[in-house]
């Protein structure tokens, strides 16, 4: 199994080397990728990416590819040869998350890395806009800058859950920030 996620394409090439390795190493093995969300860029690079990674799993004999959204599925049904399934992003088969709290304010989840949509003069701007009508605004993020030893992620995955679930409204352009609100019940303004 390969772990699934928004990592397939050049925008990672960490992921994609580490799926590359396993894939090659295996390539008549039964190899599972998890559901992705796919994209390469328009670069050179990119399509010098997608140009490998097409050969790749075409050599792969018993590889099969999960999307996790339509957008993806209907790429990888047109680029890959492979069998293509689309899936729901896995943590949309956790049960409700809510929690026994009284909700105030609002949770800002807006991503600060390469694929952020927004500048710093935005998301201020968000945030000026947001503290006019509520009272208590907090910004939470969905990502450990640390590696979290494998017997705490559950309670860490916890904490964000109930801060989520603390929130009147959450604010986000993360994939993952909308789920989470769905799964606890939250309100959601998707960027």
């Amino acid at each position: 199994l390969l772990q699934g996620g928004g990592n397939l394409g050049d925008v990672y090439s960490d992921q994609q080397r580490i799926r590359k390795k396993i894939i090659s190493a295996f390539p008549h093995n039964a190899i599972i990728l998890m559901p992705q969300t796919m994209y390469f860029s328009e670069t050179a690079e990119g399509i010098k990416v997608l140009t490998e990674t097409v050969k790749l799993f075409k050599e792969s004999s018993n590889l099969i590819l999960f999307a996790r959204e339509q957008f993806s599925y209907e790429k990888m049904i047109n680029v890959f040869s492979n069998k293509v399934y689309i899936v729901p992003d896995i943590v949309l088969s956790l049960s409700n998350k809510s929690y026994e709290e009284k909700r105030k304010g609002v949770g800002i989840c807006i991503r600060k890395d390469k694929e952020g949509a927004l500048n710093s003069s935005e998301f201020e701007y968000i945030i000026s806009k947001v503290e006019k009508f509520f009272e208590n605004v907090c910004v939470i993020d969905t990502i450990e800058n640390e590696n979290v030893h494998i017997e705490d992620r559950e309670s860490r995955l916890e904490n964000v859950w109930r801060k989520f679930s603390q929130k009147e409204l959450i604010i986000t352009d993360r994939l993952h920030g909308v789920i989470f609100a769905v799964i606890t019940n939250t309100p959601c303004i998707a960027l």
